[in-house]
This record gives structure tokens, C-alpha cells and sequence, in this order.
């Protein structure tokens, strides 16, 4: 598709005709169909008019089945829906097929797409560790991707060797493929990978050499696109030219993705934008382009491309809250972002030098927003209250509440509060001794 979403729907529409009662299965049809409907704007359509199809066709028929909710699929991401949903449905007619590896493999790499973006790391990780395991049947594109996903999911869970790792992989991947364009992803995740671990000046040399024409209908729901990890670099480098430069060439970019509406790239455009535009001191324009982002971003609970751009953007959401209103969404996506508290080097697991691990300390990571509960805790606050302090719901405590008993090792509230009194005491120790 080069961009004329209409002019391919009616050759579709032809084709669909011509192939009616044959036996050819239509294969890569259905999801380019699904496609050029959401580039043309009719997304909505399409996933009714697939409803029926699937509904019409029951059960017994999983490889047709599996097309129709590939299709679905995905229309949900290019619309910014993170439909785990339909996936699993994918992924149930897939495996209920028994012939399917490639599209069950492909079901597991779009899962663990809309998983990195709603920050549920750990089916992430799971989900590209078993595309990736699968790269002889699955095809380049795939692979390459899946690839990427483990990058940013391992970079995302704070083990940045592991995230080198992967990247070496797939840099050997995309020499392996002798594929000009595999090799170009490669080379762009490699400079992301360089911002994101505080080492810029391998991506800056990345992008005085980067020379590769924007296509944006071409950018659909992939995670690595060289043109936005230019622009990442760009940003960051934070120069008043290339910011300059950076804000102009987004602003171009946003409306060619906003003529196909791609939701799915469009939320971490506005983001750059918006942080590009405050760093050049236009922050009311900053502000409504971030008010954009989240208008786009809420619906379908994304949160890594905000966390991805690091405590720049947090100090945007945050000045943001302040102005507007902290909702839980905007708790939501704060909470992910690391700090430079004791707390953090607790929640990171990065206490072998401060707690001693043979008292029974939790192994497993605290978020920001379960150390903000565990602190309510130890003060003796309710749900109700906890969740007044937080300007989030009494369910959401919960839900932290059961997740921090599983981490501390405790069953009860009473526990969890000894236990925090435990770390707090042998987070001031260590700091005493580190002090002397």
C-alpha cells in the first residue's frame, strides 16, 4: 500500500469477487483489507463487517477464522486499541488449527506488541522470546521486530545487559538476511538503544548518517522505524537547531500518519513533539500537544512511550498534572518512571550493597506507585484513604495491595507493615555506613 487506502479497497473488493467459491484461501488479503480500511477511516466498518464474517462462520473452521482475526487485530493496533482480546483469540484458532505456527508465532509478536505498549513487561518478554525462538518459520519482518521487542522490554525492566544482548542478536539477525532494510532497523535500534542507556554519541554519529526516505503509510504498527529513532536523537541532542529542525519534521510526519489514521504511531510522535516544543520554550504548545497524546494514549492504556523518553517527559506529565489534574491514568503512566530515591535502587532490586538479602527481602522489582502504598502503609491509612492520597480508585489499591504481598512474601496487611518497617530501618543503616 502506498498510501491510497480508497484505490486499494476497490481492487480488493474486485479480488474478492473474482476469487469468490475458489479454494484459494486469500491468505495476506484479509489483513491488507483490514489495513487500507483503516487508512481510509473506515476501521469501525471493517471490524463490524469481520464480526460477521467470524460469527457466520462458527466454529471448525480455525484457519479462516485465524485470517478474520488477524484482520481484526490489526485494525485494533493501527486504531491505538491494545486489543489482547482479539489476539487471544488469534493466537486460540491458531493453535486449535494445528497448522498454524507461523500465524500462531505472528499472534504471540502482535500480543507482545500491545503488551511492551501497556507496560505488562513480563508477557512481553515472554511473547518475543517465543516469536524469536520461532524465526524459522516466521518470516524477516517478524523475526526483526520480535527482536526489537525484547531490546526495549528488556531495557524497559531495568537489565540493560540483557537488552545489549539482544540487541547483538538481532544486529547478527539482519547481516544474516543480506537485507539492506532489515540491516538499516537494526542499525536504528542500536542508536535507540544508545539514548535510552544514557550513551548518546553513537546515536548522534547514527543520525549524521541516516538517509532513508519517510514512507508513512509503510510505518503501520512496527516498533522499530528508523525515520521516528532519527527524530529521537534529534530531540535529545537538544541543540536549538536540530529541535528546531526536529519540531518541523514532526509536525510534516504527524500529518501524513494522521491522513491514514495510524493511532498507533501517532501517540509517540506527539510525545517527541511535545518535548520538543517545551525544550524550545513553547510550553503552552507543548502542553496541548501532550493533552493530544493522552486523549490518544488513554483509551488503550499505553504507557511505554511516554516512559521511554525518560524523566524529561516525566517532568512534563508532571508540570502537566499540575496545571490540569492528576487522573489515575496520568498516576498510572508516573508510576513506571524511575527516580533517583533510595527507593528506587530498592525497587529496582539494586539493594545487594544496602539489605542484606538473607533476612528475606523481596527479590522482585516494587513499582514507584506500590512503594508510595507500602509508605501509606506503615502510616496506617485505609484503602479508601490510601486511595484519596493517591487520587486513585479503593480496586487499584487492591490490586497494588495483592501484588506487593506476593513481592514482600506476606499474607497480611499487618505483615506487609513490619516488613516495610524492616526495609526502611535497613535502608537507613546501610545509608549510616555508606555516610562514615
Amino acid at each position: 500500500i502506498q498510501g491510497d487506502a480508497e484505490g486499494a479497497l476497490i481492487q480488493f473488493e474486485q479480488a474478492r469477487k473474482r476469487l469468490s467459491g475458489s479454494k484459494y484461501p486469500f491468505r495476506q488479503l484479509e489483513v491488507v483489507d483490514a489495513i487500507a480500511h483503516q487508512m481510509a477511516g473506515k476501521g469501525a466498518q471493517a471490524i463490524h463487517t469481520l464480526d460477521q464474517r467470524i460469527h457466520a462462520l462458527g466454529s471448525g473452521k480455525e484457519l479462516s477464522l485465524s485470517r478474520l482475526f488477524a484482520a481484526q487485530v490489526f485494525i485494533h493496533l493501527l486504531s491505538g486499541n491494545l486489543a489482547v482480546r482479539t489476539v487471544q483469540r488469534f493466537t486460540a484458532a491458531c493453535k486449535k488449527a494445528g497448522e498454524l505456527p507461523n500465524s500462531e508465532a505472528w499472534s504471540r509478536y502482535l500480543r507482545a506488541n500491545a503488551d511492551l505498549q501497556s507496560y505488562h513487561l513480563d508477557e512481553a518478554l515472554q511473547g518475543f522470546l517465543f516469536a524469536v525462538e520461532r524465526r524459522d518459520i516466521l518470516n524477516w519482518k517478524a523475526v526483526t521486530e520480535s527482536h526489537v521487542g525484547l531490546v526495549l522490554t528488556y531495557q524497559a525492566m531495568q537489565r540493560p545487559e540483557d537488552a545489549v544482548n539482544a540487541m547483538q542478536h538481532l544486529m547478527e539477525f539482519a547481516r544474516d538476511t543480506d537485507d539492506p532494510q532489515y540491516i538499516v532497523v537494526a542499525q536504528s535500534c542500536q542508536a535507540r538503544l544508545s539514548l535510552l542507556q544514557g550513551d548518546s554519541k553513537p546515536a548522534i554519529a547514527w543520525a549524521r548518517s541516516f538517509d532513508v526516505a519517510v514512507h508513512a503509510p509503510g510505518m503501520l504498527m512496527w516498533l522499530e522505524i528508523p525515520a521516528i529513532t532519527h527524530l529521537r536523537v534529534m530531540v535529545a541532542s537538544g541543540s536549538r537547531e536540530s529541535l528546531q529542525q526536529a519540531s518541523e519534521s514532526l509536525a510534516a510526519l504527524l500529518q501524513s500518519i494522521g491522513a491514514v489514521h495510524n493511532i498507533y504511531q501517532s501517540i509517540g510522535l506527539l510525545l517527541l513533539q511535545s518535548l520538543a516544543l517545551e525544550k524550545l520554550g513553547r510550553a503552552d504548545e507543548a502542553e496541548e500537544v501532550l493533552q493530544q497524546a493522552i486523549t490518544l494514549a488513554e483509551p488503550g492504556g499505553w504507557i511505554h512511550p511516554f516512559v521511554e523518553l525518560g524523566e524529561e517527559m516525566a517532568g512534563l506529565l508532571r508540570r502537566f498534572g499540575e496545571r490540569k489534574s492528576f487522573t489515575e491514568y496520568l498516576h498510572q503512566i508516573l508510576d513506571k518512571f524511575p527516580t533517583d530515591t533510595t527507593a528506587t535502587a530498592i525497587a529496582a532490586g539494586n539493594y545487594s550493597n544496602t539489605l542484606p538479602t538473607s533476612k528475606g527481602f523481596y527479590t522482585e522489582p516494587l513499582t514507584n506507585r506500590e512503594l508510595d502504598i507500602l509508605e501509606l502503609l506503615v502510616q496506617r491509612l485505609r484503602n479508601k484513604e490510601i486511595a484519596a492520597r493517591l487520587f486513585v480508585s479503593p480496586e487499584t489499591v487492591k490490586g497494588h495491595l495483592k501484588n506487593l504481598y506476593q513481592k514482600l512474601d506476606v499474607h497480611t496487611r499487618h505483615e506487609a507493615v513490619l516488613k516495610a518497617v524492616e526495609i526502611m530501618a535497613a535502608s537507613r543503616s546501610a545509608d549510616h555506613t555508606d555516610s562514615k
